[in-house]
């Protein structure tokens, strides 16, 4: 809004022109999982891993908007994890991102950055170890 409280029209030119990235949209995303189950005793067992893999993206289609908020770094994170299960319960171990890496997944603004000028980063999940327990009714 300008002074007068009228709406801006800067729809005048495009924002993006075409050829530019999509938001949110790295060139390469990937997951990987491998998971291991065998008989420990009387219990069920597993082993597994999760690697997540991506490259960097843009946070905004319009490229004022993306000069101002910058790109979305890209990160590599892995997960492990080891449980046991019995009859109606489970219990697992799980350690998220064993490396404490320091990714971002997005980046925004509360409202438009040319007005507002601030950049919050939403960033991965720090490394953490969680006890997880479930049974079956």
């Amino acid at each position: 809004m300008n002074a007068k409280g009228e709406p801006l029209k800067v729809c005048a030119s495009p924002q993006a022109p075409a050829g530019t990235a999509l938001p949110v949209t790295p060139k390469f995303k990937g997951n990987a999982v491998a998971r291991y189950e065998f008989p420990w005793g009387d219990y069920n067992a597993h082993l597994q891993g999760t690697l997540v893999f991506q490259t960097a993206s843009w946070a905004d289609l319009r490229l004022k908007e993306r000069s101002l908020l910058g790109r979305v770094k890209g990160y590599q994170s892995l997960d492990l994890s080891a449980g046991v299960d019995r009859d109606t319960w489970n219990l697992e171990l799980a350690l998220t991102n064993v490396g404490d890496i320091i990714g971002e997944t997005n980046r925004s603004s509360e409202c438009t950055p040319t007005v507002c000028g601030q950049t919050y980063i939403r960033p991965l999940r720090p490394r953490t170890f969680s006890i997880k327990f479930g049974q079956r009714f």
